[in-house]
C-alpha cells in the first residue's frame, strides 16, 4: 500500500488509525495503517516506517482543502507538507 492509496481512500478506514510511511514522504511512499502505537518509528519487513499523521487529521485537512478548489494531488501534497511541519515541531 502507498501513501496515495491511503489518502485517496481515507474515508474507508477508521479515523482513529495512525498512518506510518517510509521516508522521504511522497505520494508513492510505502505506507501502513496501525491501530495504536507510541513509537515514532516502526520496522516491518526490513522497512522503516515513520509516523506520518493520525487519520483523523486527514479527515480534517481534506475538509479544509476541499473548500479551496484544489486538485487531489495538490491537496495530498499539502497534507505531506503539514505532516513535515508537525514532525519538526
Amino acid at each position: 500500500m502507498d501513501l496515495f492509496y491511503i489518502l485517496l481512500n481515507y474515508h474507508t478506514f477508521p479515523a482513529h488509525q495512525l498512518i506510518y510511511a517510509e521516508q522521504p514522504w511522497t505520494l508513492q511512499s510505502r505506507a501502513i495503517l496501525v491501530e495504536a502505537s507510541s513509537s515514532p518509528v516502526l520496522h516491518l519487513d526490513q522497512i522503516e516506517y515513520k509516523f506520518f499523521l493520525e487519520l483523523s487529521w486527514v479527515h480534517r485537512l481534506f475538509q479544509l482543502y476541499s473548500n479551496q478548489n484544489l486538485c487531489l494531488a495538490s491537496s495530498y501534497q499539502r497534507m505531506i507538507e503539514f505532516a513535515l511541519r508537525q514532525q519538526s515541531d
